[in-house]
């Protein structure tokens, strides 16, 4: 019988739990705040794979409620807090990393400005310390609800105004410049209440702006989307809904040039989730409705990488209490699957109020919870497993023959030696030594498998996921990854061989598990690269497998291997442990730009040795280690490198 073993997939960053988690399944859950409420409104994933989260606080800062600005590491725990306002009522309501490292933040300010309320921006550097602060109104209530760093340095901001504008609340639209000066402003509506709840600037320079009206539509309020030109001037305007009450507060441009709108539609009292998709133009060409019980809202929705779209807001029903709601469709709208979370009091109030895909091909949920934390109200945060592809590969331990060669199968059966089969290359006599492999084609193929035998060939999946003819192989250099197109599992057999020394032989069943978002980490942009493993596990008849060390070519649906390349790094690297937090084993991956005498050590919160892991002559080149930490208890470590003139020490995480 055989048994499954982990492959570590050695990325450009490093590689999350995630790969063995279904999707929507929790990784991890953090929570921020005092004693007092706290509120999430926005995050977004950082260049460093923390997270920035903003809202509000009226635990910490200077008067009745504050901005407050949350940086965290990869896995949630807080780097710094942040908060923002005076003396009277000031709460952020979006946030977004700025091409300096720093942030933007938009809400609204009662402390500060012309009226009521007004428009409150501010720019922060990297460590969320501000570099300045403005405000946008006039005499009566001007809101902030989204910003967005425009191509031309500047930031565009969307609300609503009841300072300007033909009546009521209106669309309110403010461009400015690097420095948050105002250049223009804008508004959008009719003689009753319209707001705006995001805008985006869109491929063509222009705006799309999307929110409430209850000036324009069926009735009640309708979901309102504006489109401008890059000046604020309108060209189009769209309505959505019916008789009902239907509230729009997020959406995009997606990647067909289109628009995704997400809301509710309904009563107060029930209502479900919508998701409106459009043309270009504006007009509908589908919409969803999801409902899961009585009150169904969503406050946040993205386009995902594989076309779908991930949506987040809450679900439950007054008097036994709501749960933050997560809803994964395809590109069409229709439910991949759902998923709650929270608390399991009827009293207690969890919500979701901002998603975003994460670079690891996962989900990163931001809203507020009274079920866990420290006060009525913290801030929620919930890193959540994505779908990621599957590769399903037969591991057979030998030498590695150079080059690779191979025996093809054909649906199950061995052809000839040194044959293809007919239906491959419309000739029986065809020997594959006699020809360029890059011309081989899979015509009327179902299935195809290949052997280490004799015969030199190119390894080719069971299916015909892209016509074979448009790709050029080049010997086992880089190949194509076409992502878009590929199914799981790409190879029905494949035999990877140990390219280091002699192992046992058997078959063992290997699952490569992984996101596109991985994929492009660790190839680059696509569609160029490669992808390095480190494959270890246990054989069938229980014979410890690890060391081997390959090179993966990726190219839909060719799959080769070759021995890795001698890859040595321009300066010293010591990279995040994988996985981290870990238990109780991880692996840390260090690299050298020449030979030398090499320490690397584990050592605990107090400063003591607990283990050490390499100490002597290394060559140039990247090597690896796994921490085996069975026996040490929970909590924070540190591992430190030394070579050379370069000491470097990282933290990390075992739990038990």
């Amino acid at each position: 019988m055989k048994k499954s073993i982990f492959l570590t997939v050695l990325l450009a960053a490093f590689f999350v739990s995630a790969a063995i988690a279904d999707p929507g399944d929790t990784l991890w859950t953090r929570t921020y705040g005092g004693s007092d409420t706290d509120y999430g409104r926005c995050v977004q994933q950082t260049t460093d794979g923390g997270y920035v989260i903003t809202g509000q606080t009226k635990s910490f800062g200077a008067g009745y409620y504050d901005m407050y600005l949350i940086k965290t590491d990869v896995n949630g725990d807080t780097l710094w807090t942040r908060t923002h306002g005076g003396s009277a009522y000031d709460v952020a309501e979006f946030v977004q990393q700025t091409d300096d490292g720093g942030y933007i933040i938009v809400g609204n300010t009662a402390s500060f400005g012309a009226g009521l309320n007004d428009v409150y921006l501010i720019k922060t550097d990297a460590n969320g310390d501000t570099l300045w602060t403005r405000t946008y109104g006039g005499t009566s209530a001007d809101r902030g609800y989204s910003v967005q760093q425009t191509s031309d340095g500047g930031y565009i901001i969307g609300g609503y105004t009841e300072s300007f504008g033909a009546g009521g609340k209106d669309f309110y639209l403010v461009k400015t410049d690097a420095n948050g000066d105002t250049l223009w402003t804008r508004t959008y509506g009719g003689s009753v209440d319209d707001y705006a709840e995001y805008v985006e600037q869109t491929n063509n320079g222009g705006y799309i702006i999307g929110g409430v009206t209850e000036s324009f539509g069926a009735g009640g309020e309708d979901f309102y989307l504006v489109k401008t030109d890059a000046d604020g001037d309108t060209l189009w305007t769209r309505t959505y809904g019916g008789s009902n009450s239907d509230f729009a507060y997020s959406g995009q441009q997606t990647d067909d040039g289109g628009y995704i709108i997400v809301g509710n539609t309904g009563t107060w009292l029930a209502c479900d989730v919508w998701l409106v998709k459009t043309d270009a133009t504006g007009d509908t060409l589908w919409t969803r409705r999801y409902n899961r019980s009585s009150s169904n809202v969503a406050y946040s929705g993205q386009q995902t990488d594989d076309g779908g779209y991930i949506i987040t807001g809450y679900t439950g029903a007054f008097g036994s209490g709501f749960d933050v709601y997560l809803i994964k469709t395809d590109a069409t709208g229709d439910t991949v699957w759902t998923r709650t979370y929270g608390g399991l009091g009827s009293s207690e109030i969890d919500y979701g109020r901002s998603v975003r895909q994460t670079d690891d091909g996962g989900y990163i949920v931001a809203g507020e919870t009274s079920s866990f934390g420290a006060g009525g109200f913290d801030v929620y945060l919930l890193k959540i497993a994505g779908e990621r592809l599957m590769v399903d590969f037969d591991i057979k331990p030998q030498s590695c023959p150079n080059p690779l060669n191979v025996r093809p199968y054909y649906n199950d059966e061995h052809g000839p030696r040194g044959a293809l089969p007919t239906a491959i290359l419309g000739t029986e006599d065809f020997d594959v030594n006699d020809i360029d492999p890059t011309t081989v084609t899979l015509e009327g193929v179902s299935s195809l498998r290949w052997d280490y035998e004799d015969v030199a060939a190119p390894v080719v999946g069971p299916q015909e996921l892209i016509d074979p003819t448009t790709v050029t192989l080049e010997g086992v250099s880089p190949l194509r990854w076409d992502y878009e197109d590929v199914a799981a599992p790409v190879v029905d057999r494949q035999e990877v061989c140990d390219c280091t020394e002699e192992g046992p032989d058997g078959y063992v069943d290997l699952t490569l598990k992984f996101s596109r978002a991985e994929i492009i980490a660790a190839l680059g942009s696509p569609p160029n690269g490669e992808l390095p493993l480190t494959v270890a596990g246990t054989l069938y008849d229980g014979t410890a497998f690890e060391g081997v060390d390959c090179v993966v070519i990726i190219n839909s649906p060719y799959i080769t291997l070759e021995k890795p390349r001698a890859a040595i790094p321009e300066s010293y690297v010591l990279k995040g442990n994988v996985p981290n937090p870990f238990n109780a084993t991880t692996t840390i991956t260090y690299g050298l730009p020449e030979a030398g005498q090499v320490s690397l050590k584990v050592y605990n919160l107090m400063g003591q040795e607990v283990a050490t892991l390499v100490d002597g002559k290394q060559e140039a080149g990247y090597s690896s280690v796994t921490w085996n930490a069975g026996d040490k208890p929970s909590g924070i470590y540190f591992y430190r490198i030394q070579a050379g003139d370069f000491t470097e020490s990282v933290r990390m995480i075992l739990v038990k």
